[in-house]
């Protein structure tokens, strides 16, 4: 007999918001919304702040949640590694550590999103030992779950792009934003190693494996879900990009060189860069917030063949069409800002 009928959800206006509530129909759903509006047919959205203690609800309203929700299924977190450290503590740890309190006075099983980069890779490079602000936030979270021993799954996803088989997405992601810049060619030489791994996941495979460990009450654990020794390589991901996009803008597009990333950081990034418009500049260093994940060799642990042998999560077979579709997305997101540019003007 299932115990969860009711289900709270944080990140509902993020990257796995949508995708994930699609497959909640037999729930009720409440989302804890902050700034970002949220209307969809069947789900109650609460005003609240992550960051707050009791999320910023009053006493009253705080109980009746407490009393009203069986499962919590945390995902709100700030991605952006451009953000300010202060900022992605407040909403990754701080966060983490109010839903833990919830999870506790509710009683009610704790699901956390964080990422399959907070595995320690046992034999990483120079390159793949340096930690961003965000990975650190990641495994503070973590241990705040694991310490407070509430009933909690943790699961760890790689990098997250675009539906499998329409590339859509809520919020791009700095893979979209690397995209773009070799699909406009704005970044002849990108920082990296040609046979790194490059880890990629679709937002619906990630909503599914949430949805199938909610969905069977399986709690407890720590669940990779990554390609893992069939993640693609840097090189074949880039080629992928630069192939599809050739077709799509009908035109020959040039593949960005991969170098050094200390010779890129010394010789070329201190020439190459102040040359550029500044706004290409911009986007250049938020795409190049993502670095680390191109020097990384080791490929990450997978809990893929559990999911598919319990519950039929099965692995991914073809990352180059999910790619392609991707980039499509990418390129008509593209064309409909470049008419909107034209119409204003």
């Amino acid at each position: 007999m299932k115990t969860f009928k009711t289900v709270f959800l944080t990140g509902a206006t993020g990257l796995l918001g949508r995708a994930l509530i699609s497959k909640l129909k037999e729930y009720q759903v409440i989302c804890l919304i902050h700034k970002t509006p949220f209307k969809e047919h069947g789900v109650i959205s609460i005003k609240g702040d992550i960051t707050k203690k009791q999320l910023g609800l009053t006493y009253n309203e705080y109980q009746t949640l407490c009393k009203q929700i069986d499962v919590i299924i945390h995902m709100a977190a700030i991605t952006d590694f451009s953000e300010r450290k202060e900022i992605i503590e407040n909403t990754n740890v701080v966060g983490t550590k109010n839903i833990v309190t919830l999870s506790r006075d509710a009683d009610a099983p704790l699901y956390h999103v964080s990422t399959a980069y907070v595995y320690d890779f046992p034999n990483a490079n120079r390159f793949g030992k340096q930690r961003n602000f965000y990975e650190i936030s990641k495994r503070l979270a973590e241990k705040i779950v694991k310490d407070s021993l509430v009933k909690a799954t943790i699961i760890r996803p790689s990098i997250i792009i675009g539906d499998s088989h329409h590339g859509t997405v809520s919020t791009l992601q700095g893979f979209h934003l690397l995209s773009r810049l070799i699909m406009e060619e704005k970044l002849p030489m990108l920082p990296g190693l040609p046979h790194s791994i490059l880890d990629i996941v679709p937002q619906d495979m990630v909503a599914e494996v949430i949805f199938a460990l909610v969905h069977n009450e399986h709690i407890g654990g720590e669940f990779y879900i990554t390609n893992g020794q069939n993640a693609p390589m840097l090189k074949e991901v880039i080629d992928t990009i630069v192939q599809e996009s050739t077709i799509l803008f009908n035109k020959s597009i040039s593949s960005p060189k991969i170098v050094d990333p200390d010779l890129f950081d010394r010789l070329i990034k201190p020439v190459f860069l102040p040359k550029l418009p500044f706004q290409v500049r911009k986007e250049i260093r938020r795409a190049l917030f993502m670095r680390e994940y191109l020097t990384i060799e080791e490929a990450l642990p997978s809990s893929l063949d559990f999911l598919n042998s319990h519950y039929g999560i099965k692995k991914i077979q073809d990352m180059k069409y999910i790619l392609k579709n991707n980039i499509k997305y990418l390129y008509n997101l593209i064309n409909s800002q470049e008419e909107k540019k034209a119409y204003r003007g």
